[in-house]
């Protein structure tokens, strides 16, 4: 990888250092399913660009629309696939925006009620606890589901 931190645990995770549960991969842009901040209906994913940038300041144009297009694919897939009325979408650029993580990562946040909104933008007030490693994979094998069909039916490159 050409833009990489040793130090970043997504950089790590992209490099199949870190295990987590991938929902979709290509050769610019990795999912994969929050371990800590869940919703109540679980599906919590995060999107980013395998290279390493900081913020949205950082990522190259030509990096723009690839990172939204499999965020728009992840979207519907969870919207297909969980049983939620709706999908926040946040990206937090500088620590005074609340990134804690500074790799460029889109959250895909699965919703059913305010609590989930309140859940989503005030995470300590319930707690950062990790979720098993088997909930992780029960979780993604139906939005895998969903993003392999909705590839096909759109005529999408179909990754992992």
């Amino acid at each position: 990888m050409v833009n990489s931190d040793p130090n970043c645990i997504f950089c790590q995770i992209v490099a199949k250092k870190k295990p987590e549960e991938i929902l979709y991969e290509d050769d610019r842009v990795i999912c994969f399913l929050d371990r800590f901040r869940q919703s109540s209906v679980g599906g919590h994913a995060l999107v980013i660009p395998r290279e390493h940038y900081e913020n949205i300041w950082s990522l190259p144009n030509d990096l723009c629309a690839p990172l939204m297009q499999v965020t728009h694919l992840i979207a519907k897939a969870s919207k297909e696939a969980i049983p939620c009325s709706g999908i926040r979408l946040w990206i937090a650029n500088g620590k005074s925006a609340g990134q804690e993580i500074f790799h460029l990562h889109v959250h895909v946040f699965p919703c059913t009620s305010v609590m989930d909104r309140i859940k989503y933008v005030f995470p300590s007030l319930t707690g950062k606890q990790a979720v098993a490693d088997s909930d992780l994979s029960t979780m993604a094998e139906p939005i895998r589901q969903k993003i392999m069909e909705i590839s096909k039916i759109e005529n999408r490159p179909i990754a992992q």
